[in-house]
């Protein structure tokens, strides 16, 4: 338990965290939400997707990039840990996953914070369903991140990351629903 606050200190006391996977999917809520209700039906529906876009914007950057990092900067110590004590690397990630949850549960209230202030989020059976598998998403990108930040040195890390979260977040964008052209809205 004691290395699970030690992990939560150390992200909270991040900049970079609460810039990237807080406040930029936040601030492009707000902005979309804005737009969306001058040029678009607001539905249900849409703004849920938002919502979601918004969150795994959050959880995808805190999981692919973040964590990746966070992990390649303490991999020697926890691979000579697995070595000289009891500590194997399956305990390191399993509780590097469980700081990840309560990270990503964070990201995830403040968002819906943001949503019931602006009066943006019905509290129904598919929202939460959403939000849920979200979250459970965020425990398989936090796996993806792990196995990157213990497979590559920092510059690579470094330089990867960010084009690693584009590729990634492409796929979990729903082009068909979003596009004009499909016939979406």
């Amino acid at each position: 338990m004691n290395i699970i606050a030690i992990q939560l200190k150390q992200v909270l006391r991040n900049r970079r965290f609460f810039l990237f996977t807080i406040l930029l999917p936040g601030i492009w809520y707000v902005f979309m939400i804005q737009v969306a209700s001058t040029s678009l039906p607001a539905t249900g529906n849409f703004r849920l997707a938002l919502l979601l876009l918004a969150l795994l914007m959050g959880i995808l950057g805190n999981s692919i990039v973040t964590f990746s990092k966070r992990i390649c900067s303490n991999k020697d110590f926890y691979i000579f840990q697995s070595h000289i004590s009891h500590y194997s690397l399956w305990n390191y990630l399993f509780s590097q996953l469980t700081t990840q949850v309560i990270i990503n549960l964070f990201i995830t209230i403040v968002i819906m914070i943001l949503a019931i202030f602006l009066h943006t989020i019905e509290f129904n059976f598919i929202t939460i369903t959403s939000i849920l598998l979200t979250n459970i998403i965020g425990i398989y990108l936090s796996v993806i991140g792990f196995a990157i930040g213990l497979s590559f040195d920092a510059p690579t890390v470094d330089a990867a990351g960010t084009p690693i979260l584009f590729i990634i977040a492409t796929f979990i964008i729903p082009w068909k629903h979003l596009l004009p052209a499909n016939g979406g809205l």
